[in-house]
């Protein structure tokens, strides 16, 4: 009796943890978002290059972000020292402003990639309904994932 309540909770358990880990991965790449691709009319081709797109620049963007953690770590060390070397601060300060900004041009390449996989009417409605996705600012994984309605723009943005 008990061996079938084992096997049954570790079922349940495990089951719990594949629909946890699929649902995770979708939420992530907002591109697979089924009522996303109906609205926008995503294609399978697209998403397949958007993933290739996202795939390319993962060891670029891994490499860049260990080595600003690195800085960071070297700046918390050197500021955090009673004997402040300035110079040592410094060049390691400027060097940590340069990965960041190797980060952001490429987090900026990756956007405008993605972007042109779609055409001019797909970003219509993409500005439109999920304007986040081409702000910037915003991350495109994570805690950012479907934008709320108060984010949604109310009209289609002007062409310019």
């Amino acid at each position: 009796m008990y061996k079938e309540i084992y096997v049954a909770a570790l079922v349940v358990i495990f089951l719990g943890f594949v629909s946890t880990s699929s649902a995770k991965s979708a939420k992530y790449r907002w591109w697979k978002d089924q009522d996303l691709v109906q609205k926008v009319k995503i294609a399978k081709e697209q998403q397949d290059k958007i993933d290739n797109i996202f795939r390319k620049s993962r060891s670029d963007t891994k490499k860049l972000r260990t080595k600003a953690r690195e800085l960071k770590t070297q700046l918390n060390s050197i500021f955090g020292k009673a004997d402040l070397d300035q110079k040592k601060f410094s060049e390691t300060l400027i060097k940590f402003a340069d990965i960041r900004k190797q980060l952001y041009i490429e987090m900026v390449k990756v956007k405008f990639k993605v972007r042109e996989v779609f055409d001019k009417d797909q970003i219509k409605i993409l500005l439109a309904e999920y304007p986040i996705y081409f702000n910037l600012g915003a991350k495109w994984s994570g805690k950012a994932g479907r934008p709320s309605k108060e984010r949604k723009l109310k009209t289609l943005p002007e062409n310019k």
